[in-house]
């Protein structure tokens, strides 16, 4: 097994100079391409050229600051310390953006299969991405090139997290295989878990002690020291066909997405549904989910192209849907509480207030 550390410029030029890469800064005379519906607009200040991002400006909750990829974005999150965004489309591209003003850090971040997953180091110097046939890459988040050489060849992997002090990594993969990394080595970790089967989704609790691991029909938590089961949520009607699944920052609730339109906020200790399902439509997969940081709010988004803020409390909607034209595939909180994105199939990472 190669190290994480183990550094590679051979590694660092393959993605530079890859024959796809669409954009480059050259000096300091910059210029624009802006795609309209009706075209293209060339405007005298930036360098970009096609495939870059398309940034729309705006200060109030209903209207939205806007990136925009060439494909469907995937996935969407902030860093620790809420300074960069980062941005994943179906076509294989990762990007980092300012949040300040949403231009982007560094070049783009080129992968030779579709990313599944992706992460940051909590001291947000690092980013981690998952391929799906098993290759991970470790990205230096203020240049946007390969920290080290990608590690390859971990099977196909369906899920992966980082734990909150960055030292552990998880992944689960196709063939059942769940297994703790070392991210500064790049090894196995000591501890193992005894989990067998497999995996849709992994969440760490706040403190790093337990892994909650979702699977197809069943929700259980485990020791990440002993590697043995603490215990599992009990199988109800409601968290049936999960889809995605968040944990309170005080490790007290879930937030639960179906595959059936709804959203469930759950009590772990009382092992029961709070309030009302969270409705988004009949059928209608509700594919993201997420926690504010200081827990009182709730972020979900579905495949009805609507992403929506609810009371976690009470479980009512907080302020009006946040409209994508298209299934809305990730969401994140900023961790200042106050800015939340949405990641697209229309081609677009957006960013909304919090109310």
């Amino acid at each position: 097994m190669e190290e994480l550390s183990d550094m590679s410029s051979e590694a660092e030029g393959e993605v530079r100079n890859k024959p796809r890469l669409s954009a480059n800064i050259v000096g300091q005379f910059i210029l624009a391409l802006y795609k309209k519906r009706w075209g293209w607009i060339a405007t005298p200040f930036g360098l970009f050229v096609f495939g870059a991002a398309v940034v729309f400006m705006a200060s109030t909750v209903d209207s939205k600051n806007t990136i925009r990829h060439q494909a469907a974005v995937n996935l969407v999150a902030f860093s620790p310390d809420g300074k960069t965004l980062f941005t994943v489309d179906h076509r294989e591209i990762a990007r980092f953006w300012n949040v300040a003003d949403q231009f982007p850090k560094g070049g783009l971040l080129r992968h030779d299969e579709d990313v599944w997953a992706l992460a940051f180091s909590s001291d947000s110097r690092t980013a981690i991405t998952a391929g799906e046939y098993g290759t991970l890459s470790l990205w230096d988040v203020s240049t946007g090139r390969l920290k080290a050489k990608p590690l390859k060849n971990l099977g196909r992997l369906e899920a992966l997290a980082f734990s909150p002090d960055s030292k552990r990594l998880i992944t689960g993969s196709w063939d059942r295989t769940v297994v703790l990394w070392d991210v500064e080595t790049g090894l196995k970790a000591p501890e193992q878990l005894k989990y067998q089967g497999r995996v849709r989704l992994f969440v760490f609790t706040p403190d790093g002690k337990t892994i909650c691991i979702i699977s197809s029909d069943r929700i259980e938590f485990w020791d990440v020291d002993s590697g043995e089961l603490k215990g599992q949520i009990g199988k109800h009607k409601e968290l049936q066909r999960i889809s995605s699944l968040a944990i309170s920052p005080d490790a007290r609730y879930l937030i639960v997405g179906t595959r059936g339109g709804n959203a469930y906020l759950w009590d772990i200790f009382k092992d029961q549904l709070i309030g009302q399902p969270l409705e988004h439509g009949i059928a209608r997969t509700v594919n993201a989910v997420a926690f504010s940081p200081d827990g009182k709010t709730v972020l979900t988004g579905s495949d009805d192209h609507t992403a929506r803020f609810w009371d976690a409390a009470t479980g009512a909607p907080k302020g009006e849907p946040l409209q994508h034209e298209d299934s809305v595939t990730s969401v994140a909180f900023n961790p200042n509480g106050k800015q939340a994105v949405t990641g697209g199939s229309d081609y677009t990472a957006r960013l909304w207030e919090v109310p």
